[in-house]
């Protein structure tokens, strides 16, 4: 993978290189872990560095600063303009819990967002990218949990499920009547707490699925999806697990 800078001006690129260093340094011994155990063969050629500003009004319309286009990851390493955007997915909602969060947000929440974009290249998941024939919330739950599962300890990951549940919470009374074979590829014409309670209540269901269901079992999951992507897919994948969420 290449790393390519996309700032206005050499300002804006010298005060993010070193992060993005750190960053993509940190990323490549994540992607050795998923090449050596989830069958990654293919990885991004590149991943683009620039402002949230230009992720989400020039080289996209995807209103969140981080997303894979085939065959490279928009990313910004611009923890302040992470910090906006999980404010802005909250809606004006307020939570004591959830904001002590985001005001302690740092580089290690955002290599896990970053890891999630190389995730989705891994051979593990069927379907090619813009095909949601199968559903997406397995790939999409998964992309968010994996990462976490692996460059998180034990305590900074419980607190993302905490916080995870807890938004789910918060959102409850407004989108808890989804299923989370309500995630497809229309999931962006939503609002940023719709977009953003498709992919918490995903996480959560697939730590369910994983832990509590196959013992923390990573490859038996992902053995039982394919399973089903090849030969039962007259059910939907939680029908087939037999979990109703």
């Amino acid at each position: 993978m290449r790393q390519i800078f996309a700032y206005e001006n050499q300002h804006d690129f010298e005060k993010y290189q070193q992060t993005a260093d750190i960053l993509f340094e940190r990323l490549l011994k994540y992607k050795n872990i998923l090449e050596e155990e989830y069958n990654l063969l293919d990885a991004p050629k590149a991943i683009v560095w620039t402002s949230k500003d230009i992720a989400v009004n020039i080289l996209s319309s995807v209103p969140v600063p981080a997303y894979t286009s085939r065959d490279v990851i928009f990313m910004t390493p611009d923890k302040d303009e992470w910090k906006e955007v999980m404010t802005v997915q909250l809606d004006g909602r307020e939570d004591a819990e959830v904001a002590s969060y985001y005001a302690s947000f740092d580089e290690r929440q955002i290599l896990t967002i970053l890891a999630h974009e190389l995730t989705h290249h891994i051979e593990f998941f069927p379907d090619d990218f813009d095909d949601y024939s199968s559903g997406i919330w397995f790939e999409e739950g998964m992309c968010e949990y994996l990462p976490r599962r692996i460059l998180m300890d034990d305590e900074a990951f419980n607190q993302e499920v905490e916080v995870h549940s807890r938004l789910l919470e918060l959102f409850e009374d407004k989108y808890g009547e989804r299923s989370v074979e309500d995630f497809g590829s229309d999931s962006y014409n939503d609002s940023m707490s719709g977009i953003m309670f498709n992919y918490w209540k995903s996480f959560i269901t697939v730590k369910y699925v994983v832990e509590e269901l196959y013992d923390g079992d990573i490859q038996k999951v992902f053995k039982i999806h394919n399973d089903w992507h090849e030969n039962y897919r007259e059910q939907t994948f939680s029908e087939y697990l037999g979990i109703d969420v």
